[in-house]
């Protein structure tokens, strides 16, 4: 099954010790045991996140090391979602509500009131 970069399919990987280790194998491309920054740039880059984003998550992920183990990649799969999910947030429920959408799914201002006279 090919690898799906969707923020819930990743939490899934994450959450599942088999799909985990499969996508760490996956990862790992010289197959030295751990995803080093040259596995992470050509693993990472698939989620199409730009490279500020990838960079978040690799230092919210590597914890200062040249490397990352299963927790760290379990750890960084996990930001990779959420980065996604920041860039393209899920889709707001529509109430049928005018007043709670409004124009643009927002709850629209109410207009100020003129201050009273002296």
């Amino acid at each position: 099954m090919p690898f799906q970069w969707e923020s819930r399919a990743l939490r899934a990987y994450a959450e599942n010790q088999v799909a985990l280790a499969e996508a760490f194998k996956m990862a790992d491309s010289d197959k030295d045991g751990v995803v080093n920054g040259g596995d992470a740039v050509k693993f990472f880059r698939q989620s199409g996140l730009h490279d500020e984003a990838l960079s978040r998550v690799w230092k919210g992920s590597s914890e200062g090391q040249p490397h990352l183990g299963i927790g760290g990649f379990k750890k960084a799969l996990g930001l990779v979602a959420n980065e996604m999910d920041a860039f393209n947030p899920p889709e707001r429920e529509v109430t049928g509500n005018p007043f709670l959408d409004g124009p643009s799914g927002a709850a629209p201002i109410p207009p100020r009131k003129p201050p009273p006279a002296p």
